[in-house]
């Protein structure tokens, strides 16, 4: 008796250690090793780009020469590039990372900083006046 005993434990012990189902059917694999064994869900979005719109507001000038116009990041690669009159107002379109919430202008000597939200910011040719040549009483 002790034998049958001391066997239905040996057996019992070595039926729980035995290797588990790699992949059971009902179980996500979160150490995939290749790809074909990436499970992802169907509603992920596999863009890592966002499409962004700048509207640019001309300014009445006399001045009727083309300039290049640049959008750039943050890290100053140049996104966009057009060539574009002062007095035209513009829509200048382009395809970047996606998450930009910050957006440089440049163009001929002036540069400015737009604001990006959900993809479209604005943009003028006219400097930012900080009133600081003014009296504090008069701001």
């Amino acid at each position: 008796m002790k034998k049958m005993l001391l066997g239905a434990l040996v057996l019992s012990l070595a039926w729980s250690c035995s290797k588990d189902d790699s992949n059971p059917n009902n179980q996500v694999n979160n150490n995939p090793v290749n790809f074909t064994e990436l499970e992802v869900s169907p509603t992920f979005d596999w863009k890592n780009t966002s499409k962004y719109t700048i509207q640019v507001e001309g300014v009445p000038t006399d001045m009727t020469q083309k300039r290049i116009l640049q959008v750039l990041d943050g890290e100053q690669k140049v996104l966009a590039q057009r060539v574009v009159r002062l007095t035209e107002d513009n829509t200048i379109e382009f395809t970047a990372a996606a998450g930009l919430k910050e957006l440089t202008v440049k163009c001929g000597s002036i540069e400015k900083k737009v604001d990006v939200s959900s993809g479209t910011a604005s943009f003028n040719y006219l400097p930012e006046d900080d009133l600081s040549d003014l009296d504090p009483a008069d701001r």
